[in-house]
């Protein structure tokens, strides 16, 4: 005997769940996309507020957040006043857009300021005040120019997923 429809979507809104908590999410978020997924269709707030019994500003704060970190899109139906949100079709694309975003907010920035505390690390292990001072600045130039090495590797990455999500 199959199961109820609504068991199998308890069953996946639980999946999404699972993995959502591995990375702090309030338990909002991996309903939402679970919801987006198992409708296939752009869903208002309002709509998700009513299946969900969450507030219409708490749906909206968290549109939100999954918006910026990439997981779907908010937007407004010509002449309609309500927002409604939409996930990536595309998983290729999604994966994208959430690299994109961490590279932006995250990468990005360690790339471009790194250079210039290794550089003051450095002077500082050729002309600290002592020898512990000194060995302490040249470890901790070392270490700030393998982050900074690995940070490249992330720049690779992105060049890769872009690749792949032409194909």
């Amino acid at each position: 005997m199959a199961k109820a429809i609504d068991e199998v979507d308890l069953e996946f809104e639980r999946l999404i769940t699972s993995i959502a908590t591995n990375y702090g999410m309030a338990p909002i978020c991996p309903k939402m996309i679970a919801m987006l997924h198992l409708e296939g269709d752009d869903l208002s707030l309002e709509e998700i507020s009513k299946r969900t019994g969450y507030s219409l500003a708490s749906v909206s704060n968290y549109a939100r957040i999954l918006e910026n970190m990439g997981l779907l899109t908010r937007f407004t139906k010509p002449g309609a006043k309500r927002i409604y949100v939409r996930r990536y079709k595309d998983m290729c694309e999604m994966v994208n857009k959430v690299y994109a975003t961490h590279y932006e907010l995250n990468v990005k920035p360690l790339r471009e300021k790194l250079p210039a505390l290794i550089k003051e690390y450095e002077k500082i292990s050729a002309e600290g005040p002592t020898p512990k001072v000194r060995e302490a600045a040249r470890e901790r130039a070392r270490r700030l120019r393998e982050l900074h090495r690995k940070m490249g590797m992330f720049a690779k990455i992105g060049k890769l997923l872009a690749t792949l999500g032409s194909i």
